[in-house]
Parts: structure tokens; sequence; C-alpha cells
């Protein structure tokens, strides 16, 4: 939902198209993630303008995901 605030710990996530998704104001901090089997790890980005942008802060990712994450232009880097 619109400003939502998820903490993660320990994210495991195998074969979805977005492992993990955060928009329109909303805080997302993952600590220690592990995603397999996704085209898009996280995705970060802004539906309604309203809301403004959002985050995803996040440590210890596997490696294969470097590659696959997806912010636009309202993605607020923390």
């Amino acid at each position: 939902g619109e400003k939502s605030n998820l903490k993660v710990q320990n994210l495991i996530i195998d074969n979805a198209f977005i492992g993990l998704a955060s928009k329109d104001g909303s805080m997302t901090n993952v600590d220690k993630a592990n995603i397999n089997n996704t085209d898009i790890c996280f995705s970060a980005y802004n539906k309604k303008p309203e809301f403004g942008g959002c985050y995803i802060r996040y440590k210890n990712l596997n490696s294969s995901c470097y590659d696959k994450i997806n912010f636009d232009k309202n993605f607020i880097n923390h």
C-alpha cells in the first residue's frame, strides 16, 4: 500500500517476476536477502504522483541480484 514501512530480515524469494517492490511513499529495509530465479529482484517506483518517492535500503544481497534492480526517477537513495 501507499506510505508503508517494511523491515525484513532473512528474505527468501524463489521463482517470481519481481522479488520485492516498493512504491508510492513506502520505505523498505531489507537485511539479508536470497532472491533467485526472478526477472527483477527489487523494484522501486512511483505509481501515483501524489504520494512522492519511495526507497529500498538493502544489505547482504546475493550477488545474482545486483544487475536486476529497477529504480525509477522518483526513487530516493538513502
